[in-house]
């Protein structure tokens, strides 16, 4: 089984997510092409990720390990905050009588934090926490599908409540609709950073896989003005030295050029997001309207040949690696 998560992100896929791998199933249009489809063509993968039965009671990894020198306990995602295995893992922990030694981090979509692991974590010595936003509003609905934002933003308050809260801070998949939207996300961040002596600034994540989520692939008159929104960003909103260090990932990423390969990328772009759109009910253009003249060039003859979901074409006159989901390379 996948990793528990209530969300279908766009730049996940069905190896962390059981709920792409049963949108992937139920959408033969998904598979064979796309890096959602981890189900179809990567059954190495899929059989690792069920060679644990987690729902077995007999099945108890807390109790076959030594804990008296662990420090820190790592949960990432999907969304840990409401997976029971997490739950069972961490209430193990606190019976132990370790947690009160050990410092516990926390991967999450913000989506629930429900009492009973509210409760959990705060016996542990401390606790931090990386929290997933793409976007502000209808945009981070759209990107992280299935998240209410109104709940996302009391599941964000709420983590501030902790008792024992170390620091919190904000992942933020740097992408080509976000990228549109830097300004208000950087808004709203600013707010939280502003309002939290505990929040642990943003960082602006670079994205390689799906290798079209890249914003290295976008026309230089876009990416300017980018550069430009980061400006008035600095000015307006009065951003100090530590403030503006959230966007050195992000001009690393606006200054990369994909040369030839750009049209390209965008088609494989379009592509995804027309797919996606089709499946899903949404609608890119009404989220952002400055890819419009994208989606008025695709070409779906020209678009990357894949393996798994993957780039398997020759750039620079040299394969590309491609991770291997089998045991090889």
């Amino acid at each position: 089984m996948c990793i528990r998560d209530s969300l279908k992100c766009r730049s996940c896929n069905s190896l962390w997510s059981n709920k792409i791998e049963e949108e992937v199933l139920a959408n033969p249009e998904l598979q064979k092409w796309s890096h959602w489809d981890m189900v179809t063509q990567s059954k190495g993968a899929m059989r690792r990720a069920e060679q644990i039965d987690w729902n077995d009671p007999n099945f108890d990894v807390i109790s076959n390990l030594d804990l008296t020198n662990v420090v820190k306990l790592a949960m990432s995602g999907g969304e840990t905050l409401i997976d029971p295995r997490v739950h069972n893992i961490v209430k193990k922990v606190v019976d132990s009588g370790q947690a009160k030694d050990m410092r516990l981090h926390f991967i999450t979509n913000c989506t629930s934090l429900p009492t009973r692991i509210y409760d959990l974590i705060s016996e542990f010595k401390s606790v931090t926490f990386n929290i997933s936003i793409d976007g502000i509003g209808a945009t981070d609905e759209y990107l992280r599908h299935g998240t209410r934002w109104d709940r996302k933003v009391d599941v964000f308050h709420k983590i501030f409540t902790f008792p024992n809260l170390h620091w919190a801070g904000v992942m933020h998949v740097f992408q080509p609709i976000s990228a549109f939207q830097v300004k208000r996300n950087v808004e709203w961040f600013l707010e939280q950073s502003r309002r939290y002596e505990k929040f642990d600034g943003v960082t602006f994540n670079p994205i390689v896989d799906p290798w079209y989520l890249s914003v290295s692939w976008l026309d230089e008159d876009h990416k300017d003005w980018i550069r430009d929104q980061v400006q008035q960003c600095i000015t307006e909103f009065n951003m100090d030295e530590r403030e503006q260090r959230w966007f050195d990932w992000l001009h690393s990423e606006l200054d990369k050029t994909q040369e030839d390969r750009a049209t390209r990328y965008a088609n494989d772009y379009v592509r995804a997001e027309l797919a996606l759109n089709k499946v899903r009910g949404t609608n890119t253009l009404e989220i952002e309207p400055m890819l419009q003249r994208y989606f008025d060039r695709y070409d779906p003859e020209n678009i990357t040949p894949s393996e798994h979901g993957r780039p398997a074409a020759q750039f620079g006159g040299k394969p590309k690696p491609t991770a291997s989901f089998d045991g090889k390379e």
